[in-house]
């Protein structure tokens, strides 16, 4: 490791401690008097226990004992954490105002302020860790490209079936987001699925682009999760198909998909106001579908896919 990316590896560690930290600082105030967080957090002070609170300023710190262990995809885990909280931090002023409704607290808005642009600055300092361990070639780029326009495509009206007036729709679009991250792992899987693939679709979709960090960046993010169990997938001691391999490759579509499944009904909370489980169930509806055709879908391509991916490699 450089010199130099030990040294942002341990700032983002810090930053990340630090973040945490101001759950015992004085982010409320009432009357002229101020409250801890951790007060108003945890049902203390006349207030509702805020569990959305309490995750948001416990994730930093969770993403910084992740980052401790220096692998190299823990460290997307990381970033993905940091990411979330993030986001979090724009929207717990909000949340808090609908949970603790009776309490009448407000945060401070310039450490709220600040909160968020540390957050953000941990999620970059840990791109940058990550992003220094990959190697971009120019026919990464090429087929990182054509993966994103399948699944463009695969998104068009009379390619998919929509589901509802919030949005959702029962579609193949997954596809080549997971192929893509399986071939090339978690970190250029989330750059394809949700900076780029994301940004694209959020534009199509036409609902703005303050529903782009969570339906879209962390919602289609998601599919490279797929991409940490690239090495029981696509096994390189063993370069056919196996009942193993493709039981891995149900469980790494599995479990993208459920965690789309997740932001989508985070979504639902934030944006719409729905209780946990009303968001959840009108997710399930459509992607509940998705995942059994995807699922499918990339069992059918599995056996190509496999010849595919280690004759490029040659």
């Amino acid at each position: 490791m450089s010199k130099h990316l030990k040294y942002i590896r341990l700032l983002t560690i810090a930053l990340g401690f630090l973040l945490t930290l101001f759950l015992f600082l004085p982010l409320y105030e009432i009357g002229g008097t101020k409250y801890f967080a951790f007060l108003v957090i945890f049902g203390l002070s006349n207030s509702s226990f805020d569990i959305f609170s309490l995750i948001t300023f416990l994730l930093p710190s969770i993403a910084s004992l992740i980052l401790l262990i220096k692998k190299k995809n823990l460290e997307l885990v990381s970033f993905l954490l940091f990411l979330l909280s993030s986001f979090a931090f724009l929207f717990i002023n909000d949340f808090n105002a609908y949970v603790n409704k009776d309490s009448l607290f407000e945060i401070i808005k310039s450490i709220q302020i600040i909160l968020i642009i540390l957050g953000f600055l941990n999620v970059l300092l840990t791109f940058s860790i990550a992003l220094e361990k990959e190697s971009f070639k120019t026919k990464d780029i090429v087929e990182m490209a054509l993966f994103i326009a399948l699944a463009v495509i695969l998104d068009l009206p009379g390619l998919k079936i929509r589901v509802g007036i919030a949005g959702g729709s029962i579609s193949l679009t997954m596809v080549p987001l997971l192929l893509f991250s399986l071939r090339h792992g978690p970190l250029k899987g989330f750059l394809a699925s949700g900076v780029i693939y994301g940004f694209l679709t959020n534009i199509l979709d036409g609902w703005g682009f303050v529903y782009y960090p969570i339906d879209y960046l962390l919602g289609y993010g998601a599919m490279s999760l797929i991409g940490f169990f690239k090495v029981f997938i696509l096994d390189v001691n063993n370069k056919r198909f196996t009942i193993k391999g493709a039981l891995f490759l149900v469980i790494g579509a599995l479990v993208a998909i459920v965690a789309r499944l997740m932001f989508a009904t985070l979504s639902g909370i934030v944006y719409y106001e729905y209780t946990f489980w009303a968001s959840f169930v009108y997710n399930v509806t459509y992607l509940l579908p998705s995942a059994v055709i995807v699922i499918v879908a990339l069992l059918i391509l599995y056996v190509p896919f496999i010849r595919l991916h280690f004759n490029s490699l040659k």
